[in-house]
């Protein structure tokens, strides 16, 4: 299939869908990371979490679940709403499927990412291209994988909690980035059947805020 670039509309949605994504993977963010600028750096992760946690999530292969999701907009007076299903499969395969309130399919295989809306054909954005979204998708397929060093090329990383409940807090290392986003905090558990992300949550640089519930599916 011939690549073709998204249109701003389609690529908002889906930079804004990908960030919420919630299933373990690994994407590799393309080209050299930006120069770094003035971005503060998070508290230090207690010594072992973080180490642990990725170690945890390293195992997960294939996954499945369902998630529900809240977008808070400056520009909009209510909070947008929508639920779907998210599957991963390692070692580089993401699907965000919407069902409600409008049919959305996003998918990252490689580099390469895909959205279809309302059933329409998809439209491919190809993330070595545009290094800077692929640092976005990063931030959720790196810390799943249990990438640390891949993690940390781009972002400030910090933990907290235990290793059966945690969450992370990636900030941006480089002023580039930090204009798209300026935190994502992932939060998750291990309950001794294996370790899972249960919330997402993306603060945008213009102060957008996305949360993602997830759940597995059963």
């Amino acid at each position: 299939m011939a690549d073709r670039r998204l249109p701003p509309v389609a690529r908002r949605a889906a930079l804004a869908a990908i960030l919420a994504a919630g299933a373990a993977g690994r994407v590799h963010a393309a080209g050299s990371a930006p120069a770094l600028g003035p971005v503060a750096a998070p508290a230090p992760a207690p010594a072992g979490l973080l180490a642990a946690v990725m170690a945890r999530l390293a195992t997960v292969r294939a996954s499945r679940a369902r998630f529900t999701e809240q977008k808070t907009l400056a520009a909009l007076t209510l909070p947008l709403s929508s639920s779907g299903r998210l599957a991963y499969r390692r070692p580089d395969r993401l699907e965000k499927i919407t069902d409600w309130p409008r049919p959305e399919v996003l998918v990252v295989r490689g580099h390469a990412l895909s959205l279809s809306i309302d059933g329409g054909p998809p439209e491919t954005l190809d993330l070595a291209a545009r290094p800077e979204i692929g640092a976005l998708v990063e931030a959720i397929l790196g810390t799943l994988a249990g990438d640390l060093p891949g993690l940390r090329r781009w972002y400030h990383v910090a933990a907290a909690g235990a290793p059966d409940g945690w969450h992370l807090t990636l900030t941006p290392r480089a002023d580039a980035l930090a204009r798209l986003v300026r935190r994502v905090t992932i939060a998750g558990v291990d309950d001794g059947t294996g370790a899972r992300i249960d919330r997402i949550t993306t603060e945008a640089a213009n102060g957008d805020r996305t949360v993602m519930t997830i759940r597995p599916a059963g």
